[in-house]
């Protein structure tokens, strides 16, 4: 779960099929290709971005969204693999969400290295995470 007031709610959203569309608040989610991913780790990664846009790291969000967004969409993955990126990403996204001094940078790192390793399989995914690995990366910073 990302890091967030202890009295906020993640939001319940429905389960994504066919090709209908899901808008998170901050994460658009285009059904079709997938109907195992978890919604609530979408929500949780959703609130992760909107948490990162309040406290003023508007790359960082814009870097998990267009990276969630990707995984979410692409058509080349299988479903099981798409789950495993978006868990993945979901875990990257709670850490860098945290205050500095809160971080497990180190697991979070291989964390990061794992996804980055998954990714490279997939050309339209590969490119996002050359594009966007970077600034997710540079979140962990201690």
């Amino acid at each position: 779960m990302p890091y967030s007031p202890p009295n906020q709610l993640l939001p319940i959203q429905p389960v994504v099929t066919g090709d209908t569309v899901t808008n998170f608040h901050n994460i658009n989610v285009t059904g079709g290709n997938f109907g195992i991913i978890n919604t609530g780790q979408l929500s949780a990664l959703d609130l992760s971005v909107g948490y990162l846009k309040d406290q003023g790291q508007p790359q960082l969000a814009s870097a998990i969204q267009a990276l969630t967004e990707g995984i979410t969409k692409s058509r080349t993955v299988a479903e099981a693999d798409q789950a495993e990126l978006v868990e993945l990403l979901g875990a990257i996204a709670e850490e860098v969400s945290k205050p500095k001094g809160e971080r497990r940078v180190r697991s979070t790192l291989r964390l990061a290295t794992t996804l980055a390793t998954l990714v490279s399989g997939y050309a339209d995914l590969a490119s996002l995470w050359a594009k966007h690995g970077p600034t997710i990366l540079g979140g962990l910073s201690p």
